[in-house]
């Protein structure tokens, strides 16, 4: 991690902002360890070592992300929701992977899961939205180790987000977590546009399909209770 010493130097004086996909890929440490080992290895070491940058922590999927999230200066973290939605029993099923289900970092267990919900619902002044949709197509989506990491909600994120902050008995927060803290983190405005999200019952399409192109939608073929209706600008 020395060798980008000078990059992260540069970013501290800038004042610009660090991206992290936060996981250590080694073939002694489990698929679902990876994130805990690169926080307490590589993003322990660059906090230590420079203080003032800001870093976010992308698509956190463990407890153990929340709290680093929370516990130091200068962070921020971003949630998707099929990390609030699924836990790894909805990925490895009697010996075989539901490759929808399948991304990176992979979905954890329930204790995380609570723990990104309360995060994102009601300790959210450093938690904000990031979907990190991933679209393939179904051929590269196979039941087993080899098939393309990702899962595709950006038919439905938005709408996915406030089922979950309705679960919770945090919708008013849904705002926050949305729209505000993000660009606060980043120095930017609040963008003055609105959506408008209605309470409507409607089936996700199960596939995003245009000539060649079949995707998958996360949620495909379920009911959502809340759904986007247009732009109030």
């Amino acid at each position: 991690i020395e060798n980008i010493y000078p990059a992260l130097e540069i970013l501290e004086k800038k004042n610009k902002i660090l991206l992290i996909h936060g996981e250590k890929i080694r073939q002694d440490i489990d698929i679902f360890d990876r994130e805990k080992y690169f926080i307490d290895g590589e993003l322990q070491q660059i906090r230590n070592k420079f203080k003032e940058l800001r870093i976010v922590l992308e698509h956190v999927s463990t407890s153990d992300g929340i709290d680093f999230v929370k516990s130091n200066k200068n962070m921020g973290g971003t949630i998707t929701p099929h990390h609030m939605l699924i836990t790894k029993k909805d990925v490895f099923i009697n010996n075989s992977i539901n490759p929808h289900h399948f991304c990176m970092p992979v979905v954890k267990n329930e204790l995380d899961l609570l723990a990104l919900r309360k995060a994102a619902c009601y300790e959210n002044k450093k938690f904000f939205l990031g979907t990190d949709s991933a679209p393939h197509h179904i051929n590269q989506k196979t039941p087993n180790i080899t098939t393309k990491p990702g899962i595709f909600t950006a038919t439905c994120s938005i709408e996915l987000y406030a089922s979950i902050f309705e679960e919770e008995g945090a919708i008013n927060n849904l705002e926050t977590f949305s729209s505000i803290n993000g660009p606060k983190f980043y120095n930017l405005p609040i963008n003055d546009n609105h959506i408008i999200l209605s309470r409507e019952e409607w089936i996700v399409p199960e596939y995003i399909e245009k000539e060649k192109i079949k995707v998958k939608n996360f949620h495909g073929g379920k009911k959502l209770n809340w759904k986007v209706k247009n732009l109030k600008v």
